[in-house]
């Protein structure tokens, strides 16, 4: 069929279409006005904070840097996933003691079914929404939600502080065994040589030899917590169906990064160990009480200044502790909605409009295809294997002398030109 032909169907039977169309919109309203519960959407803004004052606080090593690089690679998916695990929805459904119809604590799955979470582009932003046929109570899970995840996040950060302060002290405990051996050494050195001096040349080289030796155990700390991070990436890239990961790229990228700053610190640690030598050559050439002098002398030095350093850190990590920081902020609260997000009229009433039309096509399209009714001399044609000759409208003749009332009428020339289509065929 052509589109003439649905056109002239259309029009037949516009009547029919037109009240399809308006019972479809009829059924929209009473389904918004009396079938559909309203549901009220009540949503709050989290900021994930990028950890910045870790940095300044403490001199990061290169493992430590590369791991907050990774962290950074996608900090909101991360976060996300610890939003929606399910000790914090037991303990937002705890507190609030949100219960079904029969008067039991919700799963957390039907606490999750409520919520939806949107991460808002280009930002460090999360939308939290909750939709519930309470308005106070969508606004209340939200803000619960936000509150303990805060809180959660508050207790990891002093953990993970107060474990590293742990491992510092314990760490200081044998660097200060160490730095006490140095001294003590270099002590009974001095008590059994009695009074020795090193020349302004050879102390210049025991300086540059201390300095050379500390950024030599900082760079080989290094590589081993690149080591370390190298490791997990590849375990967590050999790991099935990482390819299907969320993280798998970040994964790839660290990876890469990782191997770039260990051929770097390789290439430094080399660089390092070959002034190393060319500087204790030059030591060596002193007497050897001199030399074991300056040897003690160095080994003093370095455990003092890695014993300052993790002296420092100690105190930036105690800090950090009793600060409890955190690294999200609420940036808006959830309010109570004063209007109902579902249903939404409009979009309804448009939908049963688009429907009503789709439906009473398919219906005029049966009745026309089972309607063997001619309504037109195309279809007289189609039917009847004969010349047409003429068309006579319908009209009320009222009369048999029709035609001598109403000479001029429109029948009345009809009938004349079928007479005389017949005299002439």
């Amino acid at each position: 069929m052509e589109l003439t032909e649905y056109l002239k169907i259309i029009n037949q039977k516009k009547w029919l279409l037109l009240l399809i169309i308006i019972i479809s919109i009829g059924f929209s309203i009473f389904y918004n006005e009396y079938i559909k519960t309203p549901e009220y959407m009540a949503d709050g803004k989290l900021l994930f904070l990028e950890d910045s004052g870790k940095k300044e606080l403490i001199d990061l090593s290169v493992q430590d840097q590369m791991l907050q690089s990774f962290a950074k690679s996608d900090p909101i998916a991360t976060q996300l996933e610890i939003i929606k695990t399910r000790p914090i929805f037991m303990e937002v459904i705890d507190k609030l003691q949100l219960k079904n119809e029969e008067g039991n604590l919700i799963s957390p799955n039907t606490l999750k079914g409520m919520l939806s979470f949107k991460p808002i582009p280009n930002t460090n932003l999360i939308s939290i929404i909750c939709t519930n046929k309470n308005p106070v109570l969508a606004a209340e899970i939200v803000n619960t939600l936000i509150q303990v995840f805060v809180n959660k996040n508050k207790s990891f950060n002093r953990e993970s502080a107060g474990e590293m302060k742990k491992f510092i002290e314990d760490q200081l405990v044998q660097m200060e065994q160490n730095l006490t051996q140095a001294e003590e050494a270099l002590v009974a050195f001095q008590h059994k040589i009695g009074s020795i001096s090193l020349e302004d040349k050879s102390r210049q080289n025991l300086s540059v030899l201390t300095m050379l030796k500390s950024e030599f155990v900082t760079v080989e700390n290094d590589l081993q917590g690149l080591y370390a991070i190298k490791e997990s990436m590849e375990k967590n890239i050999s790991q099935p169906n990482a390819r299907s990961r969320s993280l798998f790229s970040s994964w790839k990228n660290t990876l890469s990064r990782v191997n770039t700053e260990i051929d770097e610190l390789r290439a430094k640690k080399s660089n390092i160990n070959k002034n190393i030598n060319n500087t204790t050559a030059l030591i060596r050439q002193l007497p050897p009480q001199q030399k074991e002098y300056a040897n003690l002398i160095s080994n003093r030095d370095i455990a003092k200044q890695v014993y300052t350093n993790f002296l420092s850190k100690l105190e930036d990590f105690k800090i950090q502790e009793a600060a409890t920081m955190t690294n999200v902020k609420i940036i808006e609260p959830a309010s109570v909605p004063s209007k109902p997000t579902y249903p939404k009229k409009i979009r309804n009433i448009l939908l049963a409009i688009v429907i009503g039309i789709l439906i009473g096509m398919i219906i005029l399209l049966i009745i026309n295809y089972f309607d063997n009714t001619a309504r037109s001399i195309e279809d007289i044609k189609k039917v009847m294997p004969y010349e047409i000759m003429g068309c006579i409208p319908y009209f009320n003749k009222g009369s048999k002398l029709f035609i001598k009332e109403n000479p001029y009428s429109i029948p009345s020339d009809a009938l004349r030109f079928v007479q005389s289509n017949m005299k002439f065929n």
